[in-house]
């Protein structure tokens, strides 16, 4: 099989494409043929060596896929050979088959596009979490985003969870900081998202911080790293 490896640290440019023996199934595992690997801001951290944990090298990127299962393990009793399945693994991805256990796949529809499927949990469900279950949003309420709606990652992150909450949409790009603050105090939002640096910079601007109004909002979101224990604990004191 193809995949598509990390030999070294860096960018997208250090990945080669190489050929691999078809991976060994355990125990409680299913062999998937993968049709579509969604590409996330983990995946980029990861291999510059800037995530969480470093897997030993070579290894494919790729935290969430879509695919068909190829081959059962023993015990393995929730799926067969043929079914279509969404995938979540801490990397592996990128490749043609892909080894995952049991356990973080899901049957997927056969309506589902696999594209579609293979931005579903993390990068659709990390935006929902944060919509629906952080912030709360509520039918009718209003999201400001000030990042464009150009990509998978953007429909499906942002868009898509929208939509399921109903409400209103701004959209706000490219990022203007007096305007962005002029529209959260004239459009009231419940809901916003800024870049790290702009939530560092305003906390560490008491001026700028005082004539600003956020009193609308229930939650402000990162929608990149995740952001600095110091700078939430400074924010929960604020606000």
């Amino acid at each position: 099989m193809r995949a598509l490896l990390s030999v070294m640290a860096g960018g997208p440019e250090t990945l080669v494409l190489r050929e691999l023996p078809e991976p060994s199934i355990g125990v409680g595992q299913v062999r998937i043929a993968v049709r579509n690997c969604g590409i996330n801001y983990p995946d980029a951290l990861i291999i510059e060596d800037k995530y969480q944990f470093r897997p030993p090298r070579p290894f494919a990127p790729g935290l969430e896929v879509s695919g068909v299962v190829e081959a059962v393990g023993q015990e393995v009793d929730a799926l067969r050979v043929g079914d279509r399945v969404i995938a979540t693994v801490p990397y592996g991805g990128l490749a043609e088959q892909l080894v995952a256990d049991v356990d973080a796949c899901m049957p997927m529809p056969d309506s589902m596009p696999f594209e579609v499927g293979a931005a579903l949990v993390a990068t659709y469900g990390t935006s929902y979490h944060a919509l629906v279950n952080r912030g709360e949003l509520q039918p009718g309420e209003t999201l400001l985003n000030p990042f464009p709606l150009v990509n998978m990652a953007a429909l499906g992150g942002c868009f898509m969870s929208w939509l399921h909450t109903g409400g209103t949409l701004l959209l706000h790009h490219p990022l203007d900081l007096p305007t962005f603050f002029r529209q959260i105090a004239t459009e009231r939002p419940q809901y916003a998202i800024a870049p790290p640096a702009v939530l560092n910079m305003l906390l560490k601007n008491e001026a700028l911080l005082a004539s600003v109004d956020l009193s609308s909002l229930r939650c402000i979101g990162s929608g990149s790293a995740p952001l600095d224990p110091e700078m939430i604990e400074g924010y929960q004191d604020r606000f």
